[in-house]
């Protein structure tokens, strides 16, 4: 193993050369790789590092020597991987889905203690490479999500913060009917997929719009996907064999 004091004791390019060769492996964690992939091109491109940012050179590179504790595991959400899964399958590239995440606790904050309601919004969203998905609330990283289905705690999430549990009880609720799920959120007035106001009786009544219901392949307005696609198919041969009775000259 590389300690410190010998990352230290490097020089500056062949520490720019490991952070490459971690990068080129994939030993660079998911979190790091954009600001080490900027750093190795600052590099490249100037042939030397500010004060500061070889000093980041070298902690990114410690990061990849010192092997992280394994992240402890939370539950598993099989189904709502394998609707990712699914559109990935599709050529889908980066969806969204959205939860509520509600709930009252004791704020011991306060004295005397106060009842606090809470009412966010969390969202899952999968990474560039779509090898895991992130759930984060209201912007702030909560967990993430293989797609195996385990949920993994993001460092610095408490377990006693209720909004944590809050998280895990709807995230139980999404597992159980993804599907169904749309109709729980629509309560809130907006898509759980795209997070858009619903407006129109069909959209409010699914509980997403019919753009949102051809990405997720979701019934809407009474017909499902295939009932849609079908008739689209019907019109174009349709307008097709109209065409092809006229006579152009």
């Amino acid at each position: 193993m590389t300690t410190e004091a010998e990352i230290n004791a490097m020089p500056l390019n062949a520490v720019v050369r490991a952070l490459h060769e971690a990068l080129n492996a994939h030993r660079v964690r998911h979190n790091d790789e954009g600001f080490a992939v900027s750093l190795c091109n600052s590099f490249d491109r100037k042939g030397t590092l500010s004060t500061s940012q070889a000093y980041w050179a070298r902690r990114l590179l410690l990061k990849v020597a010192t092997p992280s504790a394994p992240a402890q595991a939370y539950g598993t959400y099989p189904t709502i991987a394998a609707e990712f899964q699914r559109l990935f399958d599709q050529g889908k590239k980066l969806p969204k889905l959205m939860f509520r995440v509600e709930g009252s606790y004791e704020s011991q904050f306060h004295s005397p203690p106060k009842t606090v309601t809470v009412k966010k919004f969390g969202k899952i969203t999968p990474n560039k490479k779509r090898e895991v998905l992130y759930i984060t609330i209201d912007g702030g990283w909560y967990a993430t999500l293989r797609m195996d289905g385990t949920l993994l705690k993001a460092r610095g999430v408490k377990e006693d913060w209720p909004m944590w549990r809050f998280m895990l009880a709807e995230l139980a609720i999404l597992n159980r009917d993804p599907h169904g799920y749309a109709k729980r959120f629509a309560e809130t007035g907006r898509c759980c997929y795209c997070g858009s106001g619903l407006e129109d009786e069909p959209s409010v009544e699914a509980g997403y719009g019919p753009t949102c219901a051809k990405t997720w392949s979701r019934p809407w307005g009474g017909k499902t996907a295939e009932q849609r696609a079908s008739k689209k198919a019907r019109t174009t041969a349709s307008r097709l064999d109209g065409d092809a009775d006229q006579t152009y000259w």
